[in-house]
């Protein structure tokens, strides 16, 4: 049976040309409070929450959406770099392509226990926000680390 779930083996280079911009980003914003100034638009909400006062549904608000473009591009990159083909996609691959996301899972998931058990108010925030990537970052590694393996032999 023919899976077609995977995109095309180019997209991982695409991946790969997008991660590293966004890398430099994501560390200028992190360590810099780096933002660009032509990002500060007029977005659209669902929900915004204010530090103090009722949250408002469905408005418009100024905000600076350097971080979303930071996360988007992420998200994207690594999306590309996973979950595209090998050069020689087979069914030896693919079972370790199904490995190597369980293995990520459990990591991850096993990491976020010990997150929830003793991190705490924004210190457990900032857990979450990057919990959003680490899977991909998990399965990736692992997934190349049993490819590296597969090839020395």
């Amino acid at each position: 049976m023919k899976n077609n779930y995977l995109l095309p083996h180019k997209f991982k280079l695409i991946g790969l040309i997008l991660l590293a911009p966004t890398l430099v980003l994501a560390a200028m914003f992190l360590f810099n409070d780096f933002e660009f100034e032509f990002l500060e638009l007029s977005v659209f909400s669902l929900a915004n929450t204010p530090l103090f006062g009722d949250a408002d549904l469905f408005v418009t608000l100024s905000n600076n959406i350097t971080n979303e473009l930071i996360a988007v591009l992420s998200i994207v990159s690594l999306l590309f770099i996973a979950f595209s083909k090998q050069k020689n996609e087979d069914e030896l691959v693919n079972a370790i392509r199904l490995k190597s996301l369980v293995m990520a899972t459990y990591i991850n998931y096993f990491i976020l226990l010990f997150c929830v058990i003793f991190f705490y108010e924004l210190a457990f925030l900032w857990v979450m926000l990057l919990n959003m990537f680490t899977i991909l970052i998990f399965f990736i590694v692992y997934f190349n680390l049993r490819m590296f393996q597969l090839n020395r032999k």
